[in-house]
């Protein structure tokens, strides 16, 4: 049996949609507005919902919004836009009303310290940074969450697949090397495998070569906003570092003490002042006895905005080595090379789409 460091590609997930009654247009409420800076510049791609209804979308390149067949009430619409602090607007929709709102944002301050990373540490409480010690840590953290929950409401919005090319190249103990796998995968972005704790590395027989490969599941943008990841890994702020002519803010993770399977830690980066995505870096812990000659595996992902303001995966490139197994040692390290050729939009590119109707007769809150 050998132990192969291949990776599992990222993508992302979907959500279901129900279908309700048409209610009369004149017992229902439009509600329509605009995002901008405090300038007055239009905020395009910001996520603005109603969270009692179940409705989300994103404002278009003019900042705009519009919401129709709304069920009369009281309501909070919330907006949120990456490097900017959310605003809550509270509104009385009556029957027949045609409502707007304007919502202007004000850009996030945050003094973060310069990076400095020392010693080892334990995640012995993990969970979403709550305490309000953490605060710097708790807005980058939210904004980290921002990242995923756009990308979220992309596939859903505008569905769309990417083409990736993979390479998996082996080295020999001699130092020569060969090229194991070169193909191609098309997957849909609202695919997804999701993190669960003790299923980050699966077992699999390979028929094409006859004996079992591992595969790590590498954590996923959509991860960091999912409750079961937080609550089974602890985050630290390293603060800023000057990485070329960026300054980036990294955040660490670590799996809990309690989890004795293997798991991932690693480092989130985001771009200092817009909050953007730009890699994450991670590890495989405890790596069980039965994955013999496996010494350990890394990985580091590459973001890129579809749009900006909106990442997704460019490439992953994964590395796993090897120490002697009784004596023999038939390959000292793997290399994986996952590399997006295309991202093709199945229906229409956000940027090409004008404000558009979102009914509260066509969702259900989930």
């Amino acid at each position: 049996m050998t132990a192969r460091g291949l990776l599992a590609l990222a993508t992302l997930s979907c959500v279901a949609v129900w279908a309700l009654p048409a209610q009369d247009a004149s017992q229902t409420a439009v509600l329509r507005g605009a995002v901008t800076n405090a300038t007055g510049q239009p905020l395009a791609y910001a996520i603005v919902s109603i969270p009692a209804l179940g409705l989300q979308q994103f404002s278009n390149n003019e900042g705009k919004f519009f919401f129709v067949r709304l069920t009369p009430g009281k309501y909070v619409v919330s907006v949120r836009q990456l490097g900017y602090a959310p605003q809550f607007k509270d509104i009385v929709l009556a029957p027949g009303a045609n409502e707007t709102i304007d919502v202007r944002m004000e850009r996030i301050v945050t003094k973060l310290a310069t990076m400095s990373v020392t010693g080892q540490w334990a995640c012995n409480k993990p969970g979403r940074p709550m305490a309000d010690s953490l605060r710097p840590l708790i807005e980058v953290f939210e904004q980290l969450e921002q990242n995923a929950l756009r990308l979220k409401l992309l596939s859903e919005e505008y569905p769309f697949d990417f083409l990736a090319e993979r390479k998996v190249v082996m080295l020999r103990a001699d130092g020569s090397e060969f090229v194991d796998r070169f193909d191609t995968l098309r997957t849909l972005g609202s695919t997804s495998a999701r993190y669960k704790p003790g299923s980050v590395v699966q077992r699999i027989r390979n028929p094409r070569i006859a004996r079992a490969e591992y595969f790590l599941q590498v954590p996923t943008l959509l991860d960091f906003a999912d409750p079961l990841f937080q609550n089974n890994h602890c985050f630290l702020l390293r603060g800023v570092a000057t990485n070329g002519a960026k300054s980036e803010i990294r955040v660490d993770f670590l799996p809990s003490s309690k989890i004795n399977s293997p798991d991932v830690g690693g480092s989130v980066f985001l771009e200092a002042g817009s909050f953007r995505l730009l890699r994450a870096e991670i590890y495989l812990t405890k790596i069980p006895a039965s994955m013999e000659g496996l010494q350990g595996v890394r990985a580091t992902t590459q973001f890129e905005d579809i749009v900006k303001g909106l990442p997704t995966i460019a490439e992953i490139i994964g590395r796993s080595d090897f120490t002697a197994v009784r004596g023999t040692l038939p390959y000292q390290h793997s290399i994986e090379h996952q590399k997006t050729l295309q991202v093709r939009f199945l229906k229409a590119k956000p940027a090409e789409l004008p404000p558009h109707e979102h009914s509260a007769t066509s969702n259900k809150p989930n």
